[in-house]
């Protein structure tokens, strides 16, 4: 995923600066009728200057069938995990050719890009915020048990990666289903010392309304 600073005022209406604060209640299911995908044409036309996240695909567990050894399908990725969708069903949702995934594979998706998918998928029902890894820290006891959101952390360098994170008991359970690894924190230490390794100078969320 490719989050660019200087695109990210245009993110969604919804957009704020700071706190990032997600409110009580669990999210509903996606939507199982979804019409053509027109606001996520911009995929066909991938931005200069994306880069590598310097993560590797998993390609032994049957969930990645796009390029696997490629490095920016973290946003599709992140939408099948918090679907519960195979990859080639998130294709076929999102109505995406098979262009427009090479294009995602070697570009990234942006900020806009990727609350459009999540919109399509639910009933336009998105929420994308974005703050400072402190916020995100500070509002890990608020997370309602069962919530679940998209993590996006942005990198000085501008090219951030995208993961999914739910609330189970006692600890925030952090997906990366782009290298099949999840990564279980139980307090505001542990989430920071997670968010530091990550390199992470910006936070964006998105969940449902």
């Amino acid at each position: 995923m490719k989050i660019s600073s200087a695109r990210s005022g245009a993110v969604s209406e919804h957009t704020q600066d700071s706190p990032i604060e997600h409110p009580a209640g669990k999210p509903r299911a996606p939507a199982a009728s979804l019409g053509k995908l027109s606001d996520l044409s911009s995929m066909a036309r991938p931005k200069r200057g994306a880069g590598a996240t310097g993560a590797t695909m998993g390609a032994d567990n049957g969930t990645t069938p796009f390029h696997a050894g490629t490095q920016n399908d973290c946003g599709l990725h992140t939408i099948a995990s918090l679907t519960g969708w195979s990859e080639p069903t998130v294709v076929q949702k999102l109505g995406l050719s098979e262009q427009d995934v090479k294009d995602i594979s070697a570009h990234g998706m942006q900020p806009d890009t990727v609350t459009a998918a999540f919109k399509h998928i639910n009933n336009g029902n998105v929420e994308h915020r974005q703050g400072t890894a402190d916020d995100l820290v500070k509002g890990l006891a608020q997370f309602p048990e069962g919530h679940q959101f998209a993590l996006g952390m942005q990198r000085d360098s501008g090219i951030g990666h995208l993961v999914s994170a739910k609330r189970v008991g006692d600890r925030l359970d952090i997906t990366d289903r782009q290298i099949n690894q999840t990564t279980s924190v139980r307090n505001e230490q542990e989430l920071q010392q997670y968010l530091q390794q990550q390199g992470a100078s910006k936070i964006h969320t998105w969940y449902d309304k």
